[in-house]
């Protein structure tokens, strides 16, 4: 989303590309980074996302957290 927001603002005489996607893709998280930026310290999270094949409904939000465990709380600290 980022390369196509930043496409965008290279020419304003660029028609914008149609790529037909629908309003949501559901995914299953793969990956989290906590990063920290180095001149500001502003922190963030890099969140991989990997597109499900199955891209209908879940049944109810219940079935979403039937596969966890219990709840992690994962913190960080720059030294």
């Amino acid at each position: 989303m980022e390369q196509l927001e930043a496409s965008m603002h290279q020419g304003s005489e660029q028609k914008m590309p149609s790529f037909n996607l629908p309003s949501k893709i559901l995914c299953k998280v793969i990956n989290i980074q906590r990063r920290a930026e180095p001149e500001t310290d502003e922190v963030y999270a890099q969140i991989t996302l990997l597109p499900e094949a199955d891209q209908s409904e879940p049944m109810s939000p219940d079935a979403l957290f039937k596969n966890l465990k219990s709840a992690q709380y994962i913190h960080f600290a720059r030294h």
